[in-house]
């Protein structure tokens, strides 16, 4: 009789402690699902907040700016193209960043006038054209008088930043002369016109191509 009875009350413990896990786990689920819908009506109620480790990875977080790359033009091959066009009517004079100003002859300081006309024609929101070239480079052309070279070489090493920085991007500010140009071209044209401006601050000259006479 006392084995059968302490036979019943292991049994009873037993149900008791099973019933009482089971009131554990249901406090837990239930606790986990509220905690499951509280974070998902805080992030609806909330879209802007993003957790540490995912504003490490957005994309504004990854970006490159030109100014990262350490750009520096070519100044060599950017003569060797002025090379070409010179005439005893045309002289070339290029600056810093690689934007190269043209000049009508006959004139007695090449590089007043070009840091004059330089500082005249240049605009923030210029319109230009793209001539692609052989070799995959590019000549940018704002107008008569100015423009400028980009290199293949150049191009690649930078090609990230050319993709990624906010400021090359399309606009409703472009004028209506570039909407229609191709997305990286159109990249490429905004960033020649960022030398540019560099350009018509600084005023440095680097070369003056003249026709010999």
């Amino acid at each position: 009789m006392k084995i059968h009875l302490q036979s019943i009350q292991a049994h009873r413990s037993r149900r008791g402690f099973l019933r009482l896990n089971v009131t554990i786990w249901l406090a837990i689920l239930v606790m986990s699902v509220a905690g499951v819908v509280a974070t998902c009506l805080y992030h609806l109620r909330n879209p802007t907040h993003s957790s540490p480790l995912e504003i490490a990875d957005s994309p504004t977080d990854t970006k490159k700016t030109i100014e990262k790359t350490n750009y520096t033009p070519n100044i060599l091959n950017i003569t060797e193209q002025c090379k070409k066009m010179v005439s005893n009517e045309n002289s070339f004079v290029i600056f810093e960043h690689g934007t190269c100003v043209r000049l009508l002859e006959p004139i007695s300081d090449h590089s007043e006038s070009a840091c004059s006309s330089l500082k005249i024609l240049s605009s923030p929101n210029l319109s230009f054209t793209i001539k692609p070239l052989n070799n995959s480079n590019y000549l940018i052309v704002f107008n008569d008088y100015l423009f400028c070279w980009l290199f293949a070489k150049d191009i690649a090493n930078m090609k990230d930043a050319l993709l990624t920085d906010p400021r090359l991007a399309s606009s409703q500010d472009d004028p209506s002369s570039i909407k229609d140009i191709p997305n990286f071209e159109k990249r490429l044209g905004k960033f020649a016109r960022i030398l540019m401006m560099k350009d018509s601050k600084t005023l440095t000259v680097k070369k003056i191509i003249r026709a010999k006479n």
